[in-house]
């Protein structure tokens, strides 16, 4: 993937051997995938690469708070003015913020700071993601990220009197319309995906490859 968008050697060595290297080519490509523009893949790239040195001194499951990144994008920015590369530390800072936010939201990595209440769906929902999880080879960050959001949508088909065994496509989509009206793109895309892949995408829609 970096080769598709860096051509001078001493760049492309650069985000080929710094940390998280197959993470982040899993990410650009991701987002090419879905339409990206190349400016945006490769602002995307240049970002995630200074995200992936900032965050190597993390541990590898930490998933991380809102609190957090905004302490190391704040640092991460200061930096940059210091070094004469950037006149102010606002713009880098919501920048890099942002697209540390999207990065590791893909990762499984983005903590969710309020937990859904209990429901009535959490037994059968422990069985399901752990057997999803072992079929799967999902990560423990990745198979904890995904039971978040499929909670707190199952908690909204409680709430609204709305049935699991009667659920379609439009019990999502009028969810994830909910969503927009407080959440940003990237968060309701996470949601969606968590919805929408695997065996319980299958679930919404079984008559269609999830």
């Amino acid at each position: 993937m970096f080769e598709e968008i860096f051509l001078y050697p001493a760049v492309l060595r650069r985000h080929r051997e710094r940390p998280f290297t197959s993470e982040r080519r899993e990410y650009l490509r991701y987002l090419k995938d879905r339409g990206a523009a190349s400016g945006t893949v490769v602002r995307q790239a240049r970002y995630c690469l200074s995200i992936a040195q900032e965050i190597e001194q993390w541990p590898r499951e930490h998933c991380f708070k809102a609190a957090e990144l905004q302490a190391v994008a704040a640092s991460w920015a200061a930096r940059r003015v210091t070094q004469g590369r950037a006149a102010a530390p606002r713009w880098p800072k919501e920048n890099f913020r942002s697209v540390a936010c999207s990065f590791l939201e893909r990762l499984g990595r983005l903590a969710h700071e309020q937990a859904p209440p209990p429901g009535r769906y959490d037994a059968w929902l422990e069985d399901f993601l752990q057997a999803d999880c072992q079929e799967r080879g999902l990560a423990l960050a990745t198979s904890k990220n995904r039971r978040w959001h499929i909670q707190r949508f199952l908690t909204y088909l409680d709430q609204e009197g709305y049935s699991l065994q009667r659920l379609t496509p439009d019990h999502v989509n009028v969810y994830l319309k909910h969503l927009g009206q407080m959440w940003s793109r990237v968060s309701l895309g996470s949601t969606a995906h968590a919805l929408r892949t695997g065996d319980f995408g299958t679930l919404i829609w079984p008559s269609s490859a999830v």
